[in-house]
């Protein structure tokens, strides 16, 4: 009896290690090797300024390094693809991907649980195909989905040189976001790999 609980003893302490070993690998990820030729970027753009705050940080990649981009848009959003498009002129190469919208403005609360699960859903299926070594994302709620399917898929190791860069959005001055804040249930800020705010 003694050494059976020795032994049980022994394979919980293993089990232990293992999950904290895996755990120090999601949340702190290696980084991208720098010899690297392309990273795979995803960008989430936004409505309401999101989407041409996003475009101004962008322009300081080098466009030879960080391609392709995948420019996720909400499906009721009519206005950032076009402005894109306009701005960034995308390359060949890049594409646009529709998700569902969490959350329309004015939703209540209980019925946007159906079209939050929809559209974590399709991020799944979006961020699997893709692959993205690096998320870009500035604030909208569309980020929420698509951070929560990189996290998971780094969790059960399907594509761990996923990174995350969030910059809480310019007009923010005084408080944080709700998806920088507290992130429904994804705290973004201290789940993304680099958290940028522009005022304390």
């Amino acid at each position: 009896m003694f050494e059976l609980l020795l032994w049980l003893n022994k394979m919980l302490l293993i089990a232990i290690m293992l999950l904290l070993l895996r755990v120090w690998q999601v949340v702190i990820p290696l980084r991208i090797k720098v010899t690297q030729r392309h990273v795979r970027v995803m960008a989430v753009l936004g409505s309401g300024g999101h989407t041409t705050e996003l475009l101004k940080l962008m322009k300081r990649l080098k466009r030879d390094v960080y391609t392709p981009f995948t420019f996720v848009v909400a499906e009721t959003d009519k206005t950032s693809q076009v402005k894109t498009e306009l701005d960034w002129k995308p390359a060949e190469i890049d594409s646009f991907a529709t998700i569902p919208r969490s959350r329309e403005v004015g939703q209540s609360w209980f019925s946007s649980v159906w079209t939050t699960l929809q559209s974590f859903i399709s991020c799944l299926h979006l961020v699997y195909n893709r692959r993205p070594q690096l998320v870009l994302c500035n604030g909208p709620g569309t980020c929420i989905p698509i951070c929560a399917a990189v996290l998971l898929f780094r969790v059960f190791g399907v594509q761990t040189d996923s990174k995350i860069i969030f910059c809480e959005s310019f007009a923010r001055v005084t408080h944080l976001s709700l998806t920088d804040g507290t992130g429904c249930l994804l705290d973004v800020t201290r789940k993304s790999h680099i958290g940028v705010v522009s005022y304390n």
